[in-house]
């Protein structure tokens, strides 16, 4: 794992959801209507957990990003 990253994280109840969920793709835009989103700064090593009513933006790009290599898991919460 490498490389910077800035992800956005909001809570999903302050968003509202435009179009259809992509399972397939793990997917759902959201229009942006005035919220403060938290951003999340990582670098090498650092590792970030999401909970399912934690709507995040990932590799939003900064004057220090590189290429990024991550590792992304899925755990179902049943």
């Amino acid at each position: 794992m490498g490389g910077t990253e800035i992800i956005d994280c909001a809570n999903i109840k302050n968003l509202i959801p435009v179009g259809d969920y992509d399972g397939k793709e793990d997917l759902q835009y959201y229009k942006n209507i005035n919220v403060n989103y938290t951003k999340i700064y990582l670098s090498k090593l650092d590792f970030a957990i999401f909970f399912p009513f934690d709507c995040h933006r990932p590799q939003i790009l900064n004057k220090y990003s590189d290429k990024i290599d991550k590792i992304v898991m899925n755990f179902s919460a049943k």
